[in-house]
């Protein structure tokens, strides 16, 4: 029996019908590209075989709209990989500077516009001069260039000569705090002298003494004006005890005190280190050539003897 032609035709065109409905204009446009049209005159004894055609172009322009999607997909999980893995930049390492084996700084504009030039790796020595005012800030800059520059200092010295009507020279200012940072930022100090301190107590000596094994000089004395020494006597009773604090020291100044418990603390430390000469000083001023100057006398202390000097 002879099947009719008309109606694979209609079934044909209602599949079609049904997908425009049903996914969109999107689709149809993407179909309509990628399948040939077709009409009314097609004829086919197959009625599967042009639906089947149709519904695979239409699956493909699916996947060809969403593929786009899974490769951003892909492509952010990748990154997202290599993000991952890929090690973190090292942050490049700041060296302080070389710096000048000797670092003197005569005056504080001299120290303000070049002590990071001045002070570095190799400095070993540092020197503040006759016209210069040593405070804690000084210190504290000082400790901000590193250990590796810290570490390396065997001397810090300030000079106190000066006590003109116009002068600035003192470091009535330092205080203990600052100090024991120094103390325990350079133990390899070897020569430490402050004079013209004001009131410093047995903190600083302690700590110099404790941190510093290589000391050989130490003095932290006062000021011709101002407050009076704080050394009690547990300041060198201390000392006497602890046999490893500085073992190689030589030579230790500090100011006088009137207690008479301090000046038999000191004669008892000298007879117990027979290598070190302990030294009381006093200071005043006085008019020469038509100006201040300092005068200055000591006491000395040796072996468990006393012996004033000047």
């Amino acid at each position: 029996m002879k099947q009719s032609t008309m109606s694979p035709t209609l079934h044909q065109k209602d599949i079609r019908t049904w997908f425009k409905s049903a996914n969109g204009p999107g689709i149809h446009n993407a179909t309509a590209s990628t399948t040939p049209a077709r009409t009314d005159d097609s004829k086919s004894d197959d009625i599967s075989g042009p639906a089947t055609a149709e519904v695979a172009s239409v699956e493909a322009a699916g996947h060809a709209i969403e593929a786009p999607d899974a490769k951003l997909d892909s492509v952010t999980e990748g990154q997202q990989a290599v993000e991952v893995n890929e090690p973190k930049p090292v942050p490049k390492r700041v060296l302080p500077k070389i710096g000048e084996p000797i670092a003197a700084f005569c005056a504080n504009f001299v120290w303000n516009r070049s002590w990071r030039k001045y002070i570095g790796t190799s400095t070993k020595e540092i020197i503040f001069g006759t016209e210069f005012v040593l405070e804690d800030h000084h210190i504290d800059q000082l400790l901000s260039l590193g250990p590796l520059v810290c570490r390396g200092l065997a001397s810090f010295q300030f000079i106190y000569v000066t006590v003109a009507c116009v002068a600035d020279n003192n470091a009535v200012s330092l205080t203990d705090n600052a100090l024991v940072r120094l103390a325990s930022a350079c133990p390899n100090l070897v020569n430490v002298q402050i004079p013209g301190t004001a009131g410093l107590g047995d903190a600083s000596l302690h700590a110099f003494l404790a941190r510093c094994p290589k000391l050989k000089v130490l003095e932290i004395s006062d000021c011709t004006w101002g407050a009076s020494s704080k050394l009690t006597p547990l300041a060198f009773e201390k000392f006497r005890e602890n046999r490893h604090w500085a073992p190689r020291l030589k030579s230790l100044r500090v100011s006088k005190s009137t207690n008479k418990c301090v000046l038999r603390a000191v004669k008892a430390l000298s007879r117990r280190r027979p290598a070190l000469s302990i030294r009381l000083v006093e200071m005043s001023e006085v008019i020469k050539w038509g100006d201040w100057e300092i005068e200055e006398w000591d006491t000395l202390f040796q072996r468990g003897k006393e012996e004033r000097g000047w």
